[in-house]
């Protein structure tokens, strides 16, 4: 087994999702486990969070999957509907619910039976049908298409400033006004932060896996905890002197003497590729003390500067982010967000499910 490996806890993706589901109060949980769980795995976060009322994936591939894992009692929602007529076919077979935003997709799914829930474009102007659209494509919709729902998606509901996120809440109701449907609004950061979006249905993803999805709120403050542990080992160390440089294009050069220490993960792991990691100060964790990265990552490997821990050894244990260390500091020092950390997360990894 490779030094650098991954370490899930199944006991914090349940408890978790219980504050997930405590936020939501009467209203349904759907856990979005897409793009292989956040990182974590399909199989092993649909179980873990087994006691969510239903899944939420973004193709049709990944419920076809996930359907065959968990039998067809479960509710799974695609969250891109189909794009084309084999995909409603698919969906229709599998039995799940899938997201309905063009009209295009009406004539794609011509006489197939459907579970939909149609999308609403609120503000994010990505996908969903306009305001004005919605009670037309509802009354020109044919009896085999079966609207469960009526949902939208927030762009800003991460962000300490409300307004935009009331904005689009209040957009969508005073569409939905007078329109029989249930309602689907909250992704992860809505259901933490923004209690108007809160409806019969609820769509947690980050916040499952222990990450917070606020820019200025921490995970622990949520009471959340880190599912992930991203761990290696020293697999080897040397000397440097002041001046030398490391790694590709020598974007980093010793400011004194001291030690390296060589850990083999890197950016064909998913570990993101800096350019400058002098600059940037990225943290990790040796043997529960911080040190930072020394050089571009490659492929393969990184280098930590272990100048201030002259007492590490060989197979010592450095932890890159998990419970002593989290997810968005690290986010933070590299320039990316948790979401891309985890989700970039490669099959290279072993990856190990504890308790």
């Amino acid at each position: 087994m490779r030094a650098a490996q991954i370490e899930i806890s199944r006991r914090a993706l349940g408890h978790n999702l219980r504050i997930a589901q405590k936020l939501g109060g009467a209203g349904k949980t759907f856990a979005v486990i897409k793009s292989n769980g956040y990182g974590h795995g399909l199989a092993e976060s649909a179980e873990a969070l087994k006691a969510a009322d239903g899944y939420a994936v973004a193709f049709t591939d990944e419920a076809a999957q996930l359907r065959q894992l968990v039998g067809p009692a479960k509710e799974i929602l695609v969250l891109q509907g189909w794009h084309d007529r084999e995909d409603a076919k698919l969906i229709s077979e599998l039995g799940c619910i899938a997201v309905m935003h063009t009209q295009q997709q009406l004539h794609l799914s011509n006489q197939l039976q459907i579970r939909t829930w149609l999308k609403i474009n609120s503000g994010m102007n990505r996908l969903g049908f306009e305001p004005h659209e919605v009670a037309a494509v509802l009354r020109a919709l044919p009896a085999s298409i079966r609207v469960e729902a009526l949902m939208t998606h927030f762009a800003t509901a991460n962000q300490k400033d409300q307004t935009a996120a009331q904005h689009q809440a209040h957009a969508f109701y005073e569409t939905v006004a007078g329109l029989a449907y249930p309602h689907s609004l909250a992704n992860s950061a809505a259901l933490l932060a923004l209690p108007a979006s809160r409806a019969a249905y609820n769509r947690p993803g980050l916040m499952l896996y222990g990450a917070s999805p606020l820019d200025e709120v921490s995970a622990s403050e949520l009471g959340l905890k880190p599912a992930m542990t991203l761990k290696g080992r020293l697999i080897a160390l040397r000397r440097i002197r002041r001046g030398a440089q490391v790694g590709y294009d020598a974007t980093w050069r010793a400011a004194r003497d001291g030690h390296l220490g060589m850990v083999g993960l890197g950016y064909g792991d998913g570990y993101p590729r800096l350019s400058d990691s002098g600059a940037a100060r990225v943290p990790a964790l040796l043997n529960k003390k911080i040190c930072y990265l020394a050089g571009r990552v490659s492929m393969d490997s990184l280098c930590l500067d272990l100048s201030d821990h002259p007492t590490a050894r060989l197979g010592d244990e450095v932890i890159f982010w998990g419970d002593d260390l989290p997810l968005a500091t690290v986010a933070a020092a590299v320039g990316r967000s948790p979401y891309d950390l985890l989700a970039g997360l490669t099959g290279r990894l072993t990856r190990i499910y504890k308790a």
